[in-house]
């Protein structure tokens, strides 16, 4: 029921394109409005299938080391952008994503050995382990999802607004007729009871509305980045950024509102940290913040000069390519 809601929140987004083309907005009257539209139902389910898939591994994970996971993404959107987008990678773009993978490593052993210092049983270690494999496979749909939506932006001229709102409505009709049925008759969800809870308590129906709110304007300037960045940047900035702010949002709920809450200090959140630390060195070399003085960094005319050239064959056109373009 919550993913359906998600959903209506960029679904308004189209509501929102619309009464800009109306208005007499430049960027959304030259997107285009045809048929290319309905492959936008491909990120949708990318989209359902990887929040779903999120939302099950954040049962057996805390959430600092589940949004740290998450980090993943970038190495699956760089690899992905190379074959599909034809961007070429340099060695130092490889040495970044083998040192992300590496700190990805040791934030997924924090876990483990915190399970264990815990006492933790074996089906517990087990759950561990499979909240840890949804959350990477989780990454792996939205790492499609981010690079069909680059590619729709820089090579079709499609206004991020157009394309938050049509993954809305393509998962809505795909949560409505497909997932939520089948959790139905799995009986994993009960919508009627959902329906009930939201007619009898205000409460519920305000959190609903600023969740659609939120939904709304989280896509909205998630792919609008698009514009401005390219899929990995935007990937660094959601995953540092969002990951630094909840882990301290945990601790200071924990400690100083409820113990209920939150997420404690353990004596294994240091090497979290380290793999933190190691992480963001990762993203650091990749986008040639750190330098390494023995490798090969290419000039901006040069990576200006081995853009790929797109041709009127080219099965999505494009006028603009701003994506950074990397080589071996």
């Amino acid at each position: 029921m919550s993913q359906l809601i998600f959903f209506l929140g960029e679904f308004l987004c189209l509501v929102v394109f619309h009464i800009q083309r109306c208005a007499g907005n430049k960027a959304a009257k030259s997107a285009p409005v045809d048929k290319s539209a309905f492959f936008f139902i491909i990120p949708a389910m990318c989209d359902l299938g990887g929040t779903s898939l999120a939302g099950i591994s954040l049962l057996y994970l805390d959430s600092s080391i589940w949004l740290m996971l998450r980090s993943c993404l970038i190495v699956f959107s760089a690899i992905l952008s190379k074959i599909f987008l034809k961007k070429r990678l340099y060695f130092f773009h490889w040495l970044g994503i083998f040192i992300i993978v590496a700190g990805l490593s040791v934030v997924g052993l924090s876990a483990l050995l915190d399970d264990i210092s815990a006492g933790g049983s074996s089906q517990k270690d087990k759950d561990l382990v499979f909240g840890i494999i949804f959350a990477i496979g989780s990454q792996v749909l939205n790492a499609v999802q981010f690079i069909i939506e680059e590619a729709f932006i820089t090579r079709r001229g499609y206004a991020p607004v157009q394309i938050v709102g049509l993954e809305g409505l393509f998962g809505m009709i795909l949560t409505s007729a497909i997932a939520l049925p089948i959790l139905q008759y799995l009986k994993q969800e009960n919508t009627l009871d959902a329906l009930v809870q939201l007619k009898n308590n205000w409460l519920i129906m305000v959190f609903m509305g600023i969740y659609i709110l939120c939904s709304m304007l989280a896509n909205l300037f998630s792919v609008s980045i698009s514009q401005v960045l390219n899929t990995i940047q935007r990937m660094i900035i959601t995953s540092s950024v969002q990951t630094l702010f909840l882990w301290g949002t945990d601790l200071f709920i924990y400690y100083v509102v409820s113990t209920t809450y939150g997420e404690p200090w353990t004596k294994y959140s240091w090497v979290e940290i380290i793999g933190f630390v190691v992480v963001s060195l990762g993203i650091m070399i990749y986008n040639s913040v750190f330098k390494i003085p023995c490798l090969y960094y290419p000039s901006k005319q040069e990576e200006e000069e081995k853009k790929p050239l797109f041709t009127q064959n080219t099965v999505i056109t494009t006028n603009t390519v701003h994506s950074v373009n990397t080589e071996v």
